[in-house]
């Protein structure tokens, strides 16, 4: 091997470090929770969607989802992920039965209040 065939090979080598991806982490739901009880809802919603994206039939998930949006208001659109939720896994065994009932509850009165993990 020469000189110039071992500087060519190392550039290329180099290139194609340069050039890929770097995968982040997926995010936790801990993270997810840790966000938006800061008041970070854009940060979490961010990591939700990354989430849903790579489990889009985890019950769990949309359970988490639900709360995330109910958390800021959008009670149509919790609504829907939680019937999500139960359609995936009917009545929720991997949820805490009180968060479930804290969200059915806060869906029903259609105010914010702290969610219940």
């Amino acid at each position: 091997m020469t000189f110039k065939s071992i500087a060519r090979n190392s550039l290329v080598t180099s290139i194609l470090a340069l050039c890929t991806p770097v995968f982040a982490a997926e995010p936790t739901i801990h993270e997810v929770y840790v966000a938006a009880e800061a008041g970070r809802y854009d940060e979490a919603q961010s990591m939700m969607d990354q989430v849903l994206l790579a489990h889009p039939n985890s019950a769990t998930a949309h359970f988490v989802e639900a709360e995330l949006l109910a958390k800021q208001g959008k009670f149509a659109a919790a609504r829907l992920s939680l019937a999500t939720a139960e359609q995936l896994s009917p009545g929720l065994p991997k949820v805490k039965p009180d968060a479930v009932r804290k969200l059915k509850s806060l869906l029903a009165s259609g105010t914010a209040v702290e969610s219940g993990r």
